[in-house]
């Protein structure tokens, strides 16, 4: 499959590692953001757009065959909850709609793997077959974007929906530090002295890229794919770092109950009066509170993709941080830009 694809939130982090694949498979792109850092892609075309601008939108969506919508407010906290709604669930319809009105043949949603996480401590495997009502979910994020995956599959019957979900990717080039990258950063630069008992799931950003691509020419309508990595405990991630960064992590580890209180207390009431993000936002102390594994088998099997291989994306991570002056140690067991 080949023709012309939109892309919104090209900007961002997984974003434009998809723009440049897509191009590298010989698609036309419009790549679209509303605040773009430095151009897109060689032979992108670019385009600042908000995509609640539905004037605008409807323009840009001539001829387009197929679109990919990453462009979300990703943060687990923001002071007003309503920008949740605002962009995730009414900036989604609002590309929806256009997209229908113009004819496009398929949208594939890019979702998160936070719209499956709910419920008591206890291990378990989640896989697409795991369904949550929007209530259910921790924080007003994940049900933003629980949402928006309920409008796009609704509109089945007038465009072909896809819905991935990926889980916390990382790699080079994350302009906007999202919440892994800053994650990684933290703890390369000491700043994390414990963490909580809890597995992790982080993937490479050129798999998920890959993934979201493939899902676009080869899934069949109505379809969801989980884009999750190898579940590793904390213990066994930090091992990895430590490896690949040649310093030492942290190995305390501090009971879930006391972080979770004490993020809820900084969030509602040091962050609600300074507007500052928490350095933990609740909802993600209790998401990662979850014993829960994650099961791709099934995009890894239909997509033809190995979600597994970590070790190049957390290599390109930190030498991307250290070039872009964000750690403040040196790594010894990476070759590092020199001043």
């Amino acid at each position: 499959m080949s023709g012309l694809a939109l892309v919104t939130g090209a900007d961002g982090f997984v974003g434009r590692h998809l723009v440049r694949q897509l191009l590298g498979k010989g698609y036309q792109v419009r790549a679209l953001d509303r605040a773009f850092h430095g151009a897109p892609e060689n032979g992108a075309e670019r385009i600042d757009a908000d995509i609640l601008d539905r004037t605008l939108i409807a323009a840009v969506l001539e001829g387009v065959d197929i679109v990919f919508h990453l462009a979300a407010m990703t943060a687990l906290w923001l002071p007003d909850e309503g920008d949740y709604q605002t962009v995730n669930v009414e900036g989604t319809n609002s590309v929806l709609q256009a997209a229908i009105a113009a004819g496009v043949a398929r949208f594939v949603y890019c979702s998160s793997f936070v719209t499956m996480i709910s419920g008591p401590r206890v291990i378990r495997t989640i896989d697409e077959s795991t369904i949550v009502e929007p209530q259910a979910l921790f924080g007003a994020y994940a049900r933003s974007k629980r949402r928006a995956e309920r409008l796009v599959m609704e509109a089945a019957l007038q465009i072909e929906p896809v819905i991935v979900m990926p889980s916390a990717p990382i790699g080079p080039g994350d302009h906007n530090l999202t919440a892994p990258t800053a994650f990684l950063r933290d703890l390369v630069n000491g700043k994390i002295p414990a963490t909580i008992r809890q597995t992790t799931n982080f993937v490479d950003v050129e798999l998920v890229a890959d993934a979201i691509l493939r899902a676009g020419e080869r899934a069949e309508p109505g379809e969801r794919y989980l884009l999750t990595g190898k579940n590793r405990p904390m213990s066994e991630f930090l091992g990895r770092v430590a490896a690949v960064s040649g310093l030492a992590m942290p190995s305390r580890e501090v009971p879930y109950a006391l972080a979770a209180f004490a993020s809820l207390i900084e969030e509602k009431l040091l962050c609600r009066m300074s507007k500052s993000p928490p350095r933990a936002p609740y909802a993600g102390v209790r998401m990662a509170g979850r014993l829960f594994e994650f099961d791709s088998a099934k995009a890894m099997n239909d997509l033809d993709i190995n979600l597994y291989p970590i070790d190049e994306a957390l290599a390109g991570a930190l030498l991307w941080l250290a070039k872009e002056g964000h750690l403040t140690r040196t790594m010894p067991a990476l070759d590092q830009p020199q001043e």
